[in-house]
C-alpha cells in the first residue's frame, strides 16, 4: 500500500492513546522504499519507525545516509523522535524512536504536522544533496563548482552543476525498451514545449535533447558510463535551471521532492501513456467485433464469400 501522512497520523494517534500490546505495520513506497512501524509494551511509550531504501554504490549511499544526513534528520525531529545510533537490522537503514506520550499531549494540528514530517523521512534523505545546494542559492552564498553526480535509486542518476547565481540539474534518461523510449521522448518534448507557454513564464528554464551524443555543456568531460550501466543513456538529457526565486521560502521542499523523484515521474507517465493506448486499442477492437457481428446478423450465408 502507498505510505502517506494520513495513515501514519492515524497510527500515531491511536498508539499515543492506547496501551499497546503489539503493533507491526509494513508500508511500501515506489522506488523500492519500505517503512516499518513497531511498538509494544516493552518499549517505554515509544514507537519505532524504521526506513529502508535500495542499496546504492558507496559514494551515493553516503549522499543520502552519511553522518551529515543523519544529523540533519536528528535535528529535524528533535524533541519528538530520537535517531537510533545502533544500525537497525537489514534491510532497514534508519530507525527513529517516536515519543508517543509527547504526541498524545499535542493538539490535533501539531500531531498532524509532526506526522507529516515523519512521513516525509524519504524526502529528508533522498533530497539532502539538492537541499544543501538550494539553501546556498537562497542565501546567496552559492559558488560555481564542478558537477556533482547524485543518485537515490539504482541506475537513475542526476547531476548538480552550481553556478554563482543559478543551479542546473541535468537528468540522463534511460528506458527499458525502444517502445518506452519512443513514448518517453514524446512526453519530454511536450514537457519542454509546455514550459514555453505564457502561464509558465516564471518557471525554471528547461531544455531537452533526445540525441544521446549531444551531451549538455554542463557535463563536458564527465564520464557517466560507469554509473549508467551497459544500456547507457538512451533517452537523452533533460536540463532544468533554477534561480533564487524558484527555491525561496516554503516552496523549496516541493522543488526538492519533485527533482529527487523526477525519474519516477517520467516512468509513471510512460506507463500511463501505454495503459491509455492499450485501453483505446481494446475499445477499437471491441467496436470492430460488434460491427462485424451486426453485419453478420442476416445468417451464415450473408457472411459467405
Amino acid at each position: 500500500m502507498p505510505f502517506n501522512a494520513e495513515s501514519l497520523t492515524l497510527l500515531l494517534v491511536r498508539a499515543a492513546g492506547l496501551e499497546i500490546q503489539s503493533l507491526e505495520e509494513h508500508a511500501h513506497e515506489f522506488g523500492g522504499c519500505e517503512y516499518l512501524l513497531v511498538a509494544g509494551p516493552g518499549q517505554g511509550g515509544s514507537l519505532r519507525l524504521l526506513f529502508a531504501m535500495p542499496q546504492l554504490a558507496g559514494p551515493f549511499q553516503q549522499q543520502v545516509l552519511g553522518p551529515e544526513v543523519i544529523d540533519s534528520v536528528a535535528a529535524a525531529f528533535r524533541g519528538v523522535a530520537v535517531v537510533s545510533r545502533q544500525p537497525p537490522e537489514p534491510p532497514f537503514h534508519l530507525a527513529l524512536d517516536v515519543d508517543l506520550h509527547l504526541l498524545a499531549r499535542l493538539s490535533a494540528p501539531q500531531q498532524d504536522g509532526w506526522s507529516r514530517s515523519l512521513a516525509s523521512l524519504r524526502l529528508l534523505l533522498a533530497g539532502h544533496p539538492l537541499r544543501q545546494v538550494f539553501r546556498a542559492l537562497e542565501a546567496g552564498t552559492l559558488q560555481a563548482g564542478p558537477p556533482l553526480v547524485c543518485c537515490n535509486t539504482p541506475g537513475q542518476v542526476y547531476v548538480i552543476k552550481p553556478a554563482a547565481d543559478s543551479v542546473a540539474l541535468i537528468f540522463p534518461l534511460r528506458f527499458r525498451s525502444r517502445q518506452d523510449c519512443a513514448i518517453g521522448v514524446a512526453c519530454l518534448q511536450e514537457f519542454v514545449e509546455a514550459r514555453r507557454g505564457p502561464s509558465l513564464g516564471r518557471a525554471p528554464t528547461c531544455s531537452y535533447s533526445c540525441q544521446t551524443r549531444e551531451v549538455p555543456g554542463e557535463l563536458a568531460g564527465l564520464d557517466l558510463s560507469a554509473v549508467l550501466g551497459p544500456g547507457g543513456c538512451n533517452g537523452g538529457y533533460l536540463t532544468l535551471t533554477f534561480t533564487r526565486r524558484h527555491v525561496s521560502g516554503p516552496q523549496m521542499e516541493g522543488v526538492v521532492w519533485s527533482m529527487a523523484t523526477l525519474h519516477q515521474f517520467v516512468a509513471f507517465h510512460v506507463k500511463a501513456t501505454k495503459a491509455m493506448m492499450h485501453t483505446r486499442m481494446r475499445r477499437r477492437v471491441m467496436a470492430m467485433i460488434e460491427l462485424l457481428g451486426a453485419g453478420g446478423g442476416g445468417g451464415a450465408g450473408a457472411m459467405a464469400v
